[in-house]
């Protein structure tokens, strides 16, 4: 009997490191031609790119603001962050300029001393503050107003730095039941903690005014830090809210001439009052009828009326006075 042979297959044969090394650059090679092939096609599609050749008038910035036809209150309190104030361009090269207006030099000449506004008891024969026309006149280079022209106008703001007993809601709704119109100034915590209030004062047509972002005596602070206090607030309300303040009036009305130019290099226009009253003390409001009365016999062509929204005694006569006040042929706008 035959005893098959056992046959014996070949070996596999590996490549050596030569062949190993062509195979590598062969790969390597056909994805540099793929590459080259592909580049010049998505660079076709996109067209050139150009660059302008002039700077940016604003630098960019992580927080967009939003369009204001289109922006609703946060559902949450937005966090503490805003855009960093930025300075317009100087006119003159090599000066270091607060804002458009005015240098750093030129403002540090002005006086810092600090006034607390007093309207005083003397008025014209228009019943109009003789103090609110002085200092009128005295300040208004620096675009700052303590009386409105003599037309007949009489204009309302609030200040409004929280809310207390839905006072603040409660003044809206009494205005836009009357139909009137005011400013009212807010700091930037009324800004972040009552974001329904801040819409609601938008959107009812009325102006939100600049009183800084907390609630300093302006006159004590440098000037990098005056503007920080009035850009901070501007730019925070500006992202959440797509709302440019332009009116501003200094806490507790303490000024000085340094305060006003500054305001107004930051593209501000300034108010204080020819009319205010000690309605601010939410523990002790001033009684009803002899606030309503006091607040009817100062009654004056182009009077710029300064109350607190938090107050209930405001609340309580606010229509009452807006009906005498027209009966008396007064007209109310807002403040330009």
């Amino acid at each position: 009997m035959e005893i098959p042979r056992r046959v014996r297959r070949p070996r596999k044969r590996h490549p050596n490191k030569m062949e190993q090394l062509i195979v590598l650059l062969s790969a390597v090679l056909a994805i540099c031609l793929i590459i080259a092939l592909l580049i010049p096609t998505s660079a076709q599609n996109s067209g050139p790119q150009l660059q302008s050749t002039n700077p940016p008038t604003q630098p960019s910035s992580s927080v967009v603001p939003p369009s204001s036809s289109a922006v609703t209150p946060p559902t949450s309190l937005p966090p503490e962050t805003f855009p960093p104030v930025t300075t317009p361009p100087a006119t003159k090269p090599g000066l270091e300029y607060i804002g458009n207006l005015y240098t750093r030099t030129e403002l540090e000449a002005l006086d810092r001393t600090m006034n607390l506004y007093g309207i005083g008891k003397n008025v014209d024969e228009k019943n109009r503050p003789i103090n609110a026309l002085n200092l009128d006149k005295q300040y208004e280079k620096y675009d700052a107003h303590f009386i409105g022209p003599d037309n007949g106008k009489i204009y309302l703001t609030y200040t409004a730095t929280y809310e207390h007993e839905g006072n603040v809601k409660k003044t809206l709704d009494i205005l836009k039941a009357k139909n009137v119109k005011a400013v009212f100034f807010v700091d930037k915590a009324f800004a972040r903690l009552y974001p329904e209030l801040t819409r609601q004062i938008i959107d009812d047509g009325h102006i939100l005014g600049n009183h800084c972002t907390t609630h300093p005596k302006l006159p004590e602070l440098t000037i990098d830090k005056i503007v920080k206090q009035i850009m901070d607030i501007h730019e925070y309300v500006k992202a959440y809210y797509g709302y440019e303040m332009r009116l501003f009036r200094p806490p507790s009305g303490y000024f000085s001439e340094q305060v006003w130019a500054i305001a107004q290099s930051l593209g501000y226009r300034s108010y204080n009052y020819s009319f205010t009253y000690r309605d601010w003390d939410r523990e002790n409001q001033p009684n009803p009828q002899s606030s309503l009365d006091k607040m009817i016999h100062a009654l004056h062509s182009g009077a710029i009326y300064y109350l607190h929204a938090i107050s209930s005694t405001n609340v309580a006569i606010m229509e009452d006075f807006i009906d005498t006040a027209r009966s008396q042929g007064y007209e109310f706008e807002i403040l330009p």
